[in-house]
């Protein structure tokens, strides 16, 4: 169903196979269906063990996942950290396009950065795509407010209709 549906979390403990299952999608989508993929990471070391461990289990090797700061700060929107009130005014026509979005390490992502984050992606009929967040729900939660990832478990659990089905 990842393929199927916009938004989808794959979650797991430790050694479940998240990185890799991971690694799989980012390589159907890239080579077998040829979309473009952002990866995206929390923290600092991430983006380095996830990159490696694409290249480990596929076959691509011009990939790299980075953290949702340096593609903030990359993509001109720094200022959306100063700025922040709650409502960050972004024009439509300054937000970026994003075939699919895959977030390694979601349960350690806050409110603020999650917010940030989704305000400078262009949200159409089209785009973007997929929006894959990958996690463990029993991780430590994030240091700033709110814990996005984990409400998003607890909400789908709530309603077994979003559960899938086998």
């Amino acid at each position: 169903n990842v393929f199927v549906n916009s938004f989808y979390l794959l979650t797991g403990k430790p050694g479940a196979g998240k990185t890799y299952e991971t690694s799989k999608i980012i390589e159907h989508l890239k080579e077998t269906i040829g979309e473009d993929v952002l990866i995206l990471t929390p923290t600092g070391k991430a983006p380095l063990r996830l990159t490696e461990n694409i290249k480990r289990y596929t076959s691509l090797i011009n990939i790299e996942a980075k953290t949702i700061d340096k593609y903030i700060f990359e993509k001109r929107f720094g200022w959306c950290y100063d700025d922040w009130e709650g409502t960050l005014k972004i024009n439509e026509d300054d937000k970026l396009t994003v075939e699919n979005l895959i977030v390694d390490e979601s349960s350690m992502i806050d409110l603020n950065k999650l917010c940030i984050l989704f305000s400078i992606i262009k949200f159409t009929d089209k785009y973007p795509k997929r929006i894959i967040l990958v996690g463990d729900e029993n991780q430590l939660p994030p240091i700033g407010f709110g814990k996005p990832f984990q409400d998003i478990i607890q909400h789908i659990q709530n309603f077994e209709d979003l559960l899938e089905s086998h």
